[in-house]
């Protein structure tokens, strides 16, 4: 029985591999969240001497900073794992990233091709039998999630968002 995922919920994750979950903070966790964010993204880019222009990404954000803690217990997206996931579940990874517009240079280029900015991925290990996750009838098993909480608008062309491929969650990772 779900605890929290509506039928829509599971019918778009089932279909395109994640749904979306607007106005999801309030402004006041927001502006929490952006302040401890500033204030990481300001320390390691001094002491790691990288420019303002440069993605930033800081791995194991939970344990850097108090603000990202109650996002992994969130009362609204914990139900949905357990409804997706089950009970059993762990947290793997988590990041911290800071994507700025990319440089005009790369800005119009075409996204996702080999040798461009940002060439597609799937997330996870990779490699041949011996590594990575298992392959089961040409795909690969439905066994982690990933939670992202995006903190700007970031609906307007090179905003820094994250671009998904609906539907890859169901295609042979040997493609």
């Amino acid at each position: 029985m779900p605890i929290a995922i509506t039928e829509e919920q599971q019918r778009q994750f089932e279909e395109d591999g994640f749904f979306l979950i607007e106005d999801l903070l309030s402004p006041d966790e927001i502006a929490h969240l952006i302040q401890a964010i500033d204030a990481l993204d300001t320390h390691y880019r001094k002491l790691e001497n990288i420019g303002p222009a440069e993605a930033f990404q800081l791995r194991n954000a939970v344990a850097q900073h108090e603000a990202f803690l109650p996002l992994m217990n969130h009362p609204a997206i914990l139900p949905l794992i357990v409804d997706l996931l089950g009970c059993n579940i762990q947290i793997r990874t988590s990041h911290m990233d800071v994507r700025p517009p990319i440089s005009a240079e790369h800005a119009n280029k075409k996204l996702g091709v080999r040798g461009s900015f940002f060439p597609w991925h799937s997330d996870g290990p990779t490699g041949g039998p011996n590594f990575g996750y298992p392959i089961s009838k040409g795909i690969v098993p439905f066994i982690e999630i990933k939670v992202g909480y995006y903190l700007t608008d970031l609906t307007e062309h090179n905003s820094g968002s994250i671009c998904v491929v609906r539907g890859s969650h169901k295609m042979s990772p040997e493609l």
